[in-house]
């Protein structure tokens, strides 16, 4: 099904005290608020995965908001991470429940968000956006990429790319961090890369605290050593 049609997604915003350091598949509980589903929608755009963005917020810099939907089963979950800059941070999680209606546009309902599913992007109140992000995934650890700062060119070396990307793990490093956010730099004709601009958090999606910030000369390292470089690398250069 083409989206002719408006997708719309109601979801609780009974934001849940949770800790941030839960299992990585959100697990549905028992006691969370459910909404009745009208129907239930299957369409031709990909819409499971990882999303992000900041979004405006009154009392705060803005809300950096990571985002996850995916198929468990019969059930489709989400996980939401919220950081108020310069305030908190929050999380919730649970299960999504679909529902059509005309372009004629339905009223808020109270404690209830709309979220509508388009091309790579998840448009909320207020014409706010969450972007879809490309992931790459293996076992303890995920590359999340953003899209819109991947660039790919070429120099007298060869092509290279560069891109913007947060990386969790599932289980603290020897270095107490649990998430990285940097730039990546990849040379294909060498098969190298190097990070720069580098911070590290205690918790995943560069939540809790700056363990530390890495601002000296890159080290080049080989894509071969990283399996998630190496998909990067497989990717996008070529």
């Amino acid at each position: 099904m083409m989206l002719k049609n408006i997708i719309l997604v109601l979801l609780s915003l009974c934001f849940l005290a949770c800790s941030f350091d839960k299992a990585k598949t959100p697990t549905p509980k028992k006691q969370q608020p459910k909404v009745l589903v009208e129907e239930k929608l299957s369409f031709d755009e990909p819409w499971e995965g990882y999303y992000h963005g900041v979004l405006t917020c009154k009392n705060c810099k803005g809300v950096d908001t990571w985002f996850l939907i995916q198929k468990q089963g019969e059930d489709t979950l989400y996980e939401m991470r919220e950081k108020f800059l310069g305030q908190k941070n929050r999380y919730s999680q649970g299960e999504f429940f679909w529902k059509q209606y005309a372009k004629s546009g339905a009223k808020n309902q109270s404690e209830k968000s709309y979220m509508h599913f388009g091309a790579n992007y998840i448009k909320l109140s207020g014409n706010q956006r969450l972007s879809k992000l490309t992931p790459f995934i293996t076992k303890g650890s995920t590359l999340l990429i953003e899209p819109k700062s991947l660039l790919k060119g070429k120099t007298n070396g060869g092509v290279v790319v560069r891109f913007s990307g947060l990386r969790n793990f599932s289980k603290p490093t020897n270095d107490r961090y649990k998430s990285t956010k940097a730039r990546y730099f990849i040379n294909c004709k060498k098969k190298t890369y190097d990070i720069s601009l580098a911070s590290y958090y205690e918790r995943r999606y560069a939540m809790g605290n700056t363990v530390r910030m890495s601002i000296q000369k890159p080290k080049v390292l080989h894509v071969k050593d990283d399996i998630l470089l190496q998909k990067a690398y497989e990717r996008y250069c070529w």
